[in-house]
């Protein structure tokens, strides 16, 4: 990507990530980067493009990140962890609002974020969950119904909706919600090494 087109991305998408999109004008950006709008659209039509584009780069980003983790040589609990706390910083890096704005004013690129969530969990999940069930670390169950009850639990956490009538912060549902789902899924075994490699963990950021 060309250094400019990078850095008006890079700048625009940590605005709205942070602020939502739908009150921020292309003429505020112009201004908060110091460049004229004339500049903005020698790479970017409009606001939506950049909306986007910045959507592409995250899920671009994510399906790396998971793709490094599955193929680690770990245990099914280290991977786990591991995509936990890549989707909770996810989360902590987007702000309600930029999900809310999404929602109401972008209905077509939310619903490209609601399927590339659930084909990127979904074919995450299956293959740990293959693997932990090989080491006796996760139940013996049928793959598609604890990927439905898991996927189903975090959508219906990890939503505008749930977040603004329960007054969660993004982040603090998504910590709570993924530590009952993946507890849910793990043998007596695989609970006390969960536990133990999040205690160490936590230890090893104090």
């Amino acid at each position: 990507m060309i250094p400019e087109k990078h850095k008006i991305l890079l700048f625009a998408s940590e605005r709205f990530f942070r602020e939502g999109f739908n009150k921020v004008s292309m003429d505020e950006l112009a201004k908060d980067m110091k460049i004229s709008k004339k500049t903005i659209y020698k790479y970017f039509s409009s606001k939506n493009e950049i909306i986007a584009a910045s959507v592409e780069t995250l899920q671009f980003n994510l399906r790396r990140r998971l793709e490094q983790i599955i193929h680690q040589d770990s245990s099914s609990i280290n991977k786990l962890i591991q995509i936990s706390s890549t989707i909770l910083n996810i989360a902590f890096k987007v702000s309600d609002t930029w999900l809310s704005d999404l929602r109401s004013y972008s209905p077509e690129l939310w619903d490209n974020i609601e399927k590339f969530r659930t084909k990127t969990f979904m074919s995450t999940f299956g293959g740990i969950l293959d693997q932990g069930k090989k080491e006796e670390l996760i139940v013996d169950k049928p793959n598609i119904i604890v990927l439905t009850v898991m996927f189903g639990g975090v959508r219906s956490v990890i939503n505008p909706d749930f977040l603004l009538n329960n007054k969660f912060s993004a982040i603090e549902a998504g910590e709570i919600c993924l530590d009952i789902v993946i507890s849910g899924i793990l043998t007596e075994e695989g609970r006390k090494i969960f536990n133990k490699t999040k205690m160490e963990l936590k230890n090893e950021n104090i």
